[in-house]
């Protein structure tokens, strides 16, 4: 699942490039959508709020969203 994710939208890893997510709006009822985006680091344009998605308990529980159409496990 997460291969596809990140194959969606391969970057070139020889420069600054890092991938933003972009959180859809959407109903309550509706699964978590997301679209990720590259955006070159430096860039006078780019707004962003860091976000760390390693955090909590392994053993916590797990929801599955939707980034670039494609299931995602977090927690």
């Amino acid at each position: 699942m997460a291969s596809e994710v990140y194959s969606s939208l391969p970057m070139d890893t020889a420069s600054k490039y890092i991938r933003l997510i972009e959180l859809l709006p959407g109903r309550e009822d509706e699964p978590i959508s997301c679209i990720f985006h590259c955006s070159a680091l430096g860039s006078p344009d780019l707004e962003y709020t860091a976000l760390s998605y390693t955090w909590g308990d392994p053993e916590s529980p797990k929801y599955e969203i939707l980034i670039n159409n494609h299931a995602f496990t977090i927690r």
